[in-house]
């Protein structure tokens, strides 16, 4: 079993029971506050993942430039996600 396998159902299965005890809705995600902030931090989950799978897919290929900016695009979208939460936390 891959630590994917195990990680991503556990970290949506804990943000979804998160935003649950936070009371949020659907149209909730629209409004400004803990809403917007959570829809701004699933976005750049989404992105680092898409940045981290470009990583390994030009890696592989052998281009290890794009791979670099690959990867330097996830972990800008890693520091992003970790000041949001950070803001989720307050």
């Amino acid at each position: 079993m891959t630590t994917l396998s195990v990680m991503l159902p556990l970290q949506i299965l804990t943000g979804v029971a998160l935003a649950a005890h936070h009371g949020l809705t659907w149209t909730g995600l629209a409004e400004p506050g803990y809403g917007r902030t959570l829809v701004a931090k699933l976005g750049l989950v989404t992105l680092a993942m898409a940045a981290s799978a470009t990583h390994g897919i030009l890696s592989a290929k052998g281009h290890p430039t794009a791979a670099r900016a690959a990867v330097t695009a996830g972990l800008i979208c890693s520091v992003g996600i970790v000041l949001l939460a950070a803001a989720l936390a307050t």
